[in-house]
């Protein structure tokens, strides 16, 4: 056990990933460059805070990064998602991950910038020894590899920042919103949806029929990461929504797009165009201005979900 005299923790506000950061994260995942796996985290213009632990020789020996998701209902709400832990294989099995993750969660709850944190684990018996508590999982969906045939009368716009559009653009959006939401997609107001369309760095993006009217979409949550963070779709029908999905598909450069999808939520309209699904579980962490107790009762309730701006 290495003693906590010899750890310091503190944020990284320009990391140098060229370095041993990116060898840490590179030897700890064993990914040949983790960093651009996740550039919505690791660019330099993300906003997401970069935590590291430093020995007593000023070496990284662990480190974390904590990215901010942002909801609406049931009010306004900034969740904290921890992700990218990681400790020098040298120096684990030494309490350096745990003392990391207690002071990053100190130093976020003097700060008072969110509200709640979570992180996702297959270790969940680790983090609530940390003080976070169970309170659902999330649908990891992979997108086919597979080309279904497409009438070839829809055209796909590519993910735009929302805070980029027109005033037509929202109306236009507005309405398929709507039409989604009648069949159940969401109880969005006008007004929530004006204030997701304000949230910086959000991006939508949608296909449409030869009459302009706009068919199927999700809004983006990453504008710098298009591989994921897909939430909030809407749709007429099924078929216009996969039709959507291999339209996105398509989009992405890297194959494995990530979509984090809603539990229940067009989740078994969306099948046909998914090659794997599994789930995997979501632990928050007491503290901050909610309670785990209320924030896992939000989860629970589906009045939350992962990476989610409307709550359907």
């Amino acid at each position: 056990m290495t003693r906590k005299a010899e750890i310091a923790v503190r944020q990284i506000a320009q990391p140098d990933f060229s370095g041993p950061l990116s060898e840490l994260l590179r030897t700890a995942f064993s990914v040949s460059d983790y960093t651009t796996s996740f550039p919505h985290i690791f660019s330099s213009s993300s906003a997401a805070k970069k935590f590291a632990a430093f020995d007593l020789n000023e070496n990284i020996v662990a480190c974390c990064a904590v990215d901010t998701e942002i909801w609406i209902e049931p009010h306004f709400l900034r969740g904290g998602c921890i992700g990218s832990v990681a400790v020098d294989p040298k120096f684990q099995r030494r309490g350096i991950g745990r003392w990391l993750l207690t002071e990053v969660i100190e130093q976020l709850r003097a700060e008072k910038t969110h509200d709640f944190l979570y992180l996702f684990s297959d270790q969940p018996a680790f983090y609530e020894s940390l003080g976070f508590r169970r309170a659902g999982t999330e649908i990891l969906a992979y997108l086919s590899d597979a080309n279904p045939l497409l009438d070839g009368q829809l055209v796909f716009h590519q993910p735009v920042l929302t805070t980029s559009l027109g005033e037509r653009e929202k109306d236009r959006l507005w309405c398929a919103f709507e039409r989604g939401r009648l069949r159940g997609e969401s109880s969005s107001s006008f007004a929530r949806f004006c204030q997701v369309l304000a949230i910086p760095e959000m991006c939508v993006s949608w296909v449409e029929d030869s009459q302009q009217k706009i068919a199927a979409g999700a809004f983006v949550g990453k504008g710098v990461d298009f591989r994921g963070v897909a939430h909030s779709f809407f749709a007429e029908n099924s078929q216009n929504l996969n039709a959507f999905l291999q339209y996105f598909r398509g989009h992405a450069a890297a194959s494995g797009v990530v979509l984090q999808v809603a539990a229940g939520l067009r989740s078994g309209e969306m099948t046909a165009s998914f090659s794997q699904i599994s789930r995997q579980d979501l632990c928050l962490v007491n503290g901050l201005t909610l309670s785990s107790e209320v924030v896992a009762g939000y989860f629970s309730d589906g009045k939350l979900y992962p990476r989610a701006l409307f709550s359907s």
